[in-house]
Order: structure tokens, then sequence, then C-alpha cells
């Protein structure tokens, strides 16, 4: 589950932080600093004219406008387009734009069929007041290593100045070799003064799709990809580089259905991320003219995912501070069948926490088939319930805990329609999870279990029908069974 959080939240990092650059970040003209150079490379036939800031010029065919870095002297962000079209003052309707830029370990490529731009004049430099990128809108993200290059595809973008509004009411896709997404309608609000994300919207998900992430609360492995987009900060700690926390959060109904698992929720965030950028530099080179750049590779795509994400309310991102949009109440899941060997996990709420790297469910219930610890030579598994108020998966010392009346059941099935029922009832029960390959009948492998905090009963019952042909109950204060040597201790 943990891992299926983090590649979550680096593909809605990558969303949110590159679409940013979408506003078509202006040239100067000429710069008052020698050290700051800004190239402009305009091909001008005979036929309309448009202009540069103050520079009338005929007819602009090929244009490409390069920005060089002062400090590094390299190239750090490149814009242009095929041919202007039409100008009409302040309007200019431009044929292919395209923007590169050069981010350190990445490389961003931004193309489009056609763009019209909104212009004013701001310290002698056009700057797109409003905005519109329309057919075909193509944004390649490549990082530096050559691998999972992500690509988004768009019908069109708008941009509107006045409310730093970004949005697309068509639909968008999002592709890479681990996930691949379909959705509808995209808003988001950026804060150019104090530079942040103030709003991120998908208003419809149609499907997420992953590659080989597992629910294994188990497994401390983390995803590269992810880690590079998204940097979780130590628990205990703040973000000490005064950048916001943010909130992303799938909404109403959300299922994530995979090969041996299905989990519920009305509701899944995660919490207190950062959008980290790359501080690192790397070498740029000239980019390419956009006849190049629309010849995508998007047919090296791998199709092969295993994993499902659907809401019915789509995505949202925020600062986690925000009192500008708010979120609807949460709903109570109602009764789900168990999927027979899926391992199903309900909870009317699941909440991650990047800072303390801690997944809490909220009125959980876990429905899975479990190794038959009554008998170990027995080929049968144990269908297992659990329910209780609260649960937490704590990461770093690979433990869950459950509490508020923890009710943990497991039937197991005899000869002659007979069967025993097991039932545990605890204030508190803690999972201590192992190290060991994870169990084809089981959700997650475990090396110790506790019951403690107040009162724990066992009781076991064997049953015929609704006969009761034997009956045991056992009162404690301290349950314990480990997994390795199958012993039950009670205290």
């Amino acid at each position: 589950m943990r891992k299926i959080l983090v590649v979550l939240i680096a593909f809605l990092s990558v969303l949110a932080i590159y679409l940013l650059y979408l506003r078509l970040v202006p040239v100067r003209q000429e710069s008052a600093d020698a050290d700051d150079i800004n190239i402009v490379d305009i091909s001008g036939q005979t036929g309309n004219a448009g202009k540069i800031g103050d520079v009338e010029v005929e007819s602009v065919e090929k244009a490409r406008y390069v920005t060089i870095s002062p400090e590094t002297k390299e190239v750090e962000r490149e814009y242009g387009f095929a041919k202007l079209l039409h100008e009409s003052g302040s309007e200019w309707e431009i044929e292919k734009p395209y923007m590169t830029i050069f981010n350190g370990d990445s490389t961003i490529k931004f193309t489009a069929d056609k763009g019209m731009v909104q212009l004013e004049t701001v310290s002698n430099t056009p700057t797109p007041k409003d905005a519109a990128l329309t057919g075909n809108v193509i944004i390649e993200i490549i990082r530096a290593n050559g691998k999972d290059t992500t690509y988004i595809y768009l019908d069109e973008v708008y941009f509107v100045g006045e409310q730093s509004l970004f949005s697309s009411a068509g639909p968008i896709k999002v592709k890479n070799p681990r996930i691949e997404l379909d959705g509808r309608g995209v808003k988001m609000i950026y804060n150019e003064q104090a530079r942040r994300l103030e709003y991120l919207r998908i208003v419809e998900l149609e499907k997420l799709n992953f590659k080989d992430i597992l629910f294994d609360p188990a497994s401390s492995t983390k995803d590269t990809a992810a880690e590079n987009s998204v940097q979780p900060i130590p628990a205990g700690t703040k973000s000490g580089s005064n950048k916001p926390l943010y909130q992303l959060v799938f909404d109403r109904n959300v299922l994530i259905n995979a090969p041996q698992q299905r989990i519920f929720t009305d509701r899944l965030s995660i919490e207190n991320i950062i959008f980290a950028s790359s501080s690192s530099k790397s070498k740029s080179t000239r980019a390419e003219t956009d006849s190049d750049i629309s010849e995508q590779t998007s047919n090296t795509i791998d199709d092969g995912f295993d994993i499902t994400l659907s809401c019915d309310n789509g995505i949202f991102v925020r600062p986690i501070d925000s009192e500008l949009f708010s979120l609807p109440q949460v709903q109570q899941m109602g009764d789900i069948e168990s999927g027979g060997k899926q391992t199903l996990f309900v909870a009317d709420k699941i909440t991650g926490d990047m800072i303390s790297e801690k997944l809490t469910a909220y009125r959980p219930r876990v429905d899975f088939l479990a190794d038959n610890f009554i008998d170990p030579n027995s080929q049968s598994n144990l269908p297992v319930n659990v329910t209780c108020e609260r649960m937490d998966f704590i990461s770093a010392s690979d433990r869950l805990v459950f509490e508020g009346d923890v009710r943990c059941k497991m039937t197991e099935q005899l000869p002659q329609g007979f069967r025993n029922e097991y039932t545990l009832d605890t204030p508190r029960l803690i999972l201590n999870l192992g190290s060991k390959k994870q169990a084809e009948s089981g959700p997650f492998a475990v090396d110790h279990v506790t019951g403690d905090n107040g009162i724990v009963q066992l009781a076991a019952a064997k049953w015929k029908d609704d006969e009761v042909f034997g009956f045991m109950k056992l009162k404690c204060y301290q349950f314990d069974y480990n997994s390795l040597g199958q012993m039950f201790i009670a205290k």
C-alpha cells in the first residue's frame, strides 16, 4: 500500500509542477545585464506583420527564443513556433508552438498544433496575459537517465492570467512505464507571487492503472522514480525550507483493484507532501525544432498494468493549510462482499502521512485467507475477518496496530458440515510484520501478534448450522502469538 501511495504522489507532483510552465514564460527582447543572455532567432517573410516588444517585423516563421542561464551560460529554456498565422493588436495566432525546458535532471517539452496568445508588455517584455493551446497538446517529461519518460496528452489547455487559472474541459491522458491515467477536466490555480500551487483538480478520473505494485505493508522497498519527485521528511521534523505542505485526495467510492487485493474507501488522502524540485545541474543541449518534437515515441509504453484505481469525484491537490477550497463530508462505507481469494480492505477513510510515513484507516474491515495455524500441515486456509475503529501502519517499525473494539474472527470448515469459529476481542491488536516472503494466501507475513490495553477475550466454538457442540472462552490482560514457534501465551 505504501508503494501505491508513493507512486500516486510522484505522478501528481509531476503533473502539478510541469503544468505551471504552460504559461509560456516570456523572453526579454534585450537584457539590462550583459551576463543575462537571451537569443531571438526569427525568419521573416513578407505578408502579415507581427510585433515583438516595440519592434515590428514582417511575417514571422520558425521563431525561436532561447534563454541562457547567467550562472552556467547554458540553455535553460527554448520557446518558438512554426509560423505566425494572424496578428490583431495584442492577439497572436501561432502554428505549432513548442517549448523545451531544461530542468536539471529532467527535460520538459510542450507541443501543440495551434496557439492563441493575448500579449501585454511588461518592462518592454511581451508577456502572455491569456493563452490557449489547442490540438494535440503533448507534455513530455524526460529524465536524464532515459528511463520513466512521462507523456501527458490533452486536446486543449487554457490560461486566464487575471485568475492564474489553467484549465481544460477535455480529456487528459498520462502515460509512463508504471502509470497510465485517463480522465477528463483539469483545473489549476497557481499563486505566482507566493510561488506555490493553490489548487489542482482532475474533475473526472476514469481510470488510473499501475504496474508491478502490490499491497504489501511489510515491504520497505521504495520506488526510485517516485523518490526523485517526492521527498518524505524524517518523522518529528518540519519542512525546513518554507515549502508548502500539500494534500492529495482521491474522493468518493475509491476502489483499488489488484489481482489478489481489493481496497474500498470513500476517501484516500495523502498529506504533508512536498513537491521537491531538482537542485542538481546537468549539461543542457539545444532543444529540437518544432518538427523534431512532434515525433513522439508513445509506442514505447508498456500496457501490462495489473492494478487499477478509480473514484467517482476525481482528484484534489491543495496546500494542507488552504481554506479556499473545502472537501465534501466523508461518507460511511456500506457492506461489501468478500471476493473469494482476494484480500478485501474496506475503510471510510484512508490517510497517508509523508512526514511520519504512517498509514491510517478509519473504521476498517479486512477479510483475507491466512495459513491454518491450528494445523500447520493442513492444505486449507482460514478465512479471517478483522474489524475495529482505527488501524495504523507504521513504516519505521513494520507494525500494524488495530485499536478500538477490535474483533478478529476466523472460521475453519470441517467434514460433515461442522465448523470451528475462533474469535479474539481486544481493545488493541498489534501485528509485527515479518521480513519473510509474503505468503500467497495472505496480505502480509506476521511474526508476532499481541492483544492488550485492557481485557482480552479469546473464544472457540464448534458449530453445525446454528447449533453449538462445544465452547471455550478465555479472558486475560494480554495475549501473544508467535508464528515461528506456533506458540500462544495468555497473561
